[in-house]
């Protein structure tokens, strides 16, 4: 215990070393575990302390009352939470950090100082680990700012506000405890079974938990009288207020621990004191239509909510431990690329996964089937189950830690598509009660099916796993079969996922082609004979001659001052080596949003190159900044493909002669879409020297911090199972062809406005028209544009001399 917690002390000591003074992005993650188990800290003050706001649901607009206080010979202090009015004493951040899995405060409370993490475990390739709705907050690293010694206690709690949204609500409490342990356990007297209230849960069980240890004293009461007695004795009294009442009738009711540290001195190094907290629902979704409930995955190893805390206390050590391996490999890899890239996947890797609940199903006899399905909401845009533009966004993240994931997202979808005609946007609107998809989802057809089709192929490229494309082979080729008639003459009411015309939209047909090449590969893979996508070499010749012009491949025309960060970063891995400038730009300009905490998101889907501010509703916490892995994902290796057969190989060569032309158009329309993306860059460049005066008057660019922690995936430790075995894919596969269209997954939604399909306005011609005319000093029209498209060889070149910075906001 002694070696691991020097070891550990060690490894912080070295992140702080490469580390700025201050985090400098607006929300930061601390505990972010599931779509209702996600709290955020507001960083709105100079001072970048925990103990100047309240926690924040992820909607920002929630508290969820989480206080922390530190007594130091006598005197009390806050280090989280709200000001509590402990006689002045503040604490003062001294450095903060934060990686995938950790956001890490350096607090000094007098004479004294300490490390609290607040900890997110991510287990990709251990579905019962990352099942688990509970995350971690410890304090560690103590040391002492004089040579005396100082008696040191500790606090925290929580309040009642994290079991319903509405703080009139009536709550219930309990707690448990052993011999090693103790939970507090709140919830609603009448809890609202799969009841979604503006993202919040209204079905939830709240448990705050901590190890037993020498010094430990506890009690659930009133917040006020909570923290008072701690703040006059330093302990608490061991007692249970039965009085349930609402959230914020009688001064809150709270669920407190203290430990009493002892006499501290410089050569001292106490165990860290750990708290656990959860949000545990069951059902997780249910299926009214079939009838069918999904519960959490956890349950096939845990019989009931005691052992699963046991566990997850239990398994503190072994988490920290794999946990710092999952962060430095993350991070070691991002930083070969750019700091600034390592950055930006530290603030976006926890909500990626706490955008999904990992499930197995429950009969109604409470039997459980122990095949995996993992859903999706649409976290910050609307509540839909297993968004098809978000999965497809995501993608590079879930190649990257684990291609299984893809597979089990994928399930839920195409289980209940097996007679469609063509692929749905999504499992339905509402989550987590999923009705099927009511929406008019035939506008959004060409869309959402391309996207399922290259999503499929990829999972069994990058996984060597064909189950999937195999169970379903006759739904793919029927969709495949959908684009060959569809996609190159969509009907007149056709819209994108991002809710915008999709009639002779050059990205909607360049997906269109990437699906039907999936299929195609698909086709190779099982062995099928079927040579229908022949078709694509006319409809290929008839997209370019139709849509050839340079000015068809625009990626910002319709919407030119609007961001799209996920996109942004996902083009980064689009960009030749020898454009790392390019690159770099890009990356620098959405690091530099993310870092500016001026405004009240760190990373919102779209928001205005100018301002910075956010477009429309688009919130945080989405999962689609997965599409931030795509750097690390383009060294992922293919693999042969281990599918059920179910056709002969007489029409082999056909079908490669077919691929071979697919390959050649994707790969052309592909370096055009390049060639256009550095166009958009030049023109936006050449727009923001023109307001860089201004701009640099309105903003100071935010400093960045380093982020030197990680883990790898996969471990299976404690007595905690995974969900099966897995293959280890580590190791290098012939690729099925030269071509690698995973790289250019991103491109054909690169413009596009993306809010929830089927529930917004569908922008009229003139709208478009009139964005378009307000952004640009000069003409748009197809002419001058190919007069720019001829001088851009000669620009590319400048490009890399570039030394101004990018756009400021206001």
């Amino acid at each position: 215990m002694v070696f691991s917690l020097i070891l550990h002390v060690a490894v912080f000591y070295g992140l702080l070393a490469c580390a700025q003074t201050t985090l400098q992005i607006p929300f930061v993650p601390l505990a972010v575990k599931t779509p209702y188990l996600n709290a955020w800290y507001s960083n709105s003050d100079s001072t970048i302390s925990p103990a100047v706001n309240w926690p924040q649901f992820f909607t920002n607009d929630k508290i969820l009352g989480w206080a922390g206080i530190v007594r130091v010979d006598g005197k009390a202090y806050q280090w989280l939470g709200s000001p509590l009015g402990l006689s002045g004493n503040k604490t003062k951040t001294v450095m903060s950090t934060i990686t995938p899995t950790k956001s890490i405060f350096r607090i000094e409370a007098g004479p004294v100082q300490f490390n609290a993490t607040f900890f997110s475990p991510i287990e990709p390739s251990d579905y019962v680990r990352q099942s688990i709705p509970f995350t971690y907050l410890y304090i560690d690293g103590f040391s002492v700012t004089d040579s005396s010694s100082h008696n040191v206690q500790v606090y925290s709690d929580i309040t009642a506000e994290w079991a319903a949204r509405d703080i009139t609500t009536l709550v219930k409490w309990d707690a448990y405890q052993d011999d090693t342990m103790i939970y507090h356990h709140v919830t609603r007297q009448e809890p609202d079974p799969l009841d979604d209230d503006k993202d919040f849960a209204e079905d939830s069980d709240v448990y705050y938990a901590t190890l037993k240890r020498s010094g430990f004293t506890f009690r659930a009461g009133s917040s006020v009288m909570c923290r008072k007695i701690f703040v006059q004795n330093g302990t608490l009294d061991d007692k249970q207020d039965t009085n349930y009442r609402a959230i914020n009738a009688d001064d809150w009711p709270a669920f407190s621990y203290a430990v009493d540290l002892g006499t501290m001195t410089s050569g001292s190094q106490p165990d860290p004191v750990l708290w656990a907290i959860g949000l545990v629902r069951d059902p997780l979704l249910s299926y009214p239509s079939i009838p069918r409930s999904q519960t959490g995955f956890y349950w096939l190893t845990y019989s009931n909510i005691t052992n699963v805390v046991s566990a997850f206390l239990g398994d503190f050590q072994g988490a920290r431990d794999r946990s710092s391996s999952f962060d430095n490999k993350i991070m070691s890899a991002a930083s070969q690329i750019s700091s600034e890239y390592a950055d930006i996947l530290s603030i976006v890797t926890r909500q990626i996964f706490a955008s999904m609940d990992f499930t197995v199903t429950r009969a109604q006899n409470g039997a459980l089937d122990p095949t995996p399905r993992i859903f999706m909401k649409d976290m910050g845009v609307s509540t839909r189950t297993n968004p098809v533009d978000v999965l497809y966004g995501a993608l590079p993240a879930f190649l990257y830690f684990n291609a299984t994931l893809v597979r089990d997202l994928l399930e839920p979808l195409l289980e209940l598509q097996t007679s469609s005609p063509y692929a749905a946007p999504d499992l339905g609107s509402t989550y987590p009660t999923v009705f099927a998809n009511t929406s008019d989802t035939h506008t959004l057809a060409i869309d959402a099916t391309g996207s399922m089709l290259v999503i499929a192929y990829a999972h069994a490229l990058k996984s060597g796993d064909g189950s999937l494309i195999s169970r379903y082979y006759s739904t793919l080729q029927r969709w495949a079969d959908f684009l060959l008639t569809n996609a190159m003459n969509a009907p007149q009411d056709t819209i994108t996922m991002d809710g915008l015309p999709g009639v002779k939209s050059t990205n909607l047909a360049l997906k269109s082609i990437l699906g039907i090449y999936s299929m195609a590969k698909i086709n190779e893979a099982v062995g099928s004979s079927n040579t229908s996508f022949m078709t694509l070499t006319q409809q290929a010749q008839f997209y370019l001659q139709e849509n050839g012009a340079l000015s068809g491949l625009s990626l910002d025309s319709t919407l030119p001052d609007i961001i799209y960060p996920h996109w942004s970063l996902l083009t980064a891995a689009t960009i030749p080596d020898t454009l790392n400038t390019v690159r770099n730009q890009l990356i620098h300009q959405v690091h530099q949003r993310a870092y500016n905490n001026t405004k009240p998101w760190t990373l919102p889907k779209t928001y205005s190159a100018d301002t910075g501010n956010l477009v429309s509703s688009s919130g945080s916490a989405s999962a689609i900044f997965g599409a931030s892995y795509g750097l690390l994902a383009l060294s992922l290796p293919n693999h042969d493909i281990q599918a059920e057969q179910v056709g002969s190989n007489s029409g082999k060569s056909k079908q490669s002669r077919v691929n071979t032309i697919v390959e050649g158009v994707i790969g052309g329309v592909a370096c055009l879409v390049l060639i256009l993306f550095g166009l958009s860059f030049w023109r936006r460049h050449r727009k923001s020297k023109q307001a860089k005066a201004y701009r640099e008057r309105q903003y100071t660019r935010p400093r960045p911090f380093a982020s030197t922690t990680g883990s790898s995936p996969g471990t299976v430790q404690n007595g905690i199972s995974s969900p099966r075995t897995r293959q280890q894919l580590s190791s290098p596969s012939p690729t099925i062809s030269s071509f690698e269209p995973l790289r250019y997954l991103a491109l054909p939604s690169m413009s596009k406005h993306r809010e929830a399909p089927g529930h917004h306005p569908m922008p009229s011609a003139s709208a478009v028209s009139d964005l378009t005319n307000t952004n640009s000093a000069s003409a748009t029209g197809t002419e001058e544009l190919r007069v720019e498209v001829a001088q851009l060889r000669q620009e590319l070149e400048s490009m890399r001399r570039l030394t101004d910075l990018p756009p400021g906001y206001a």
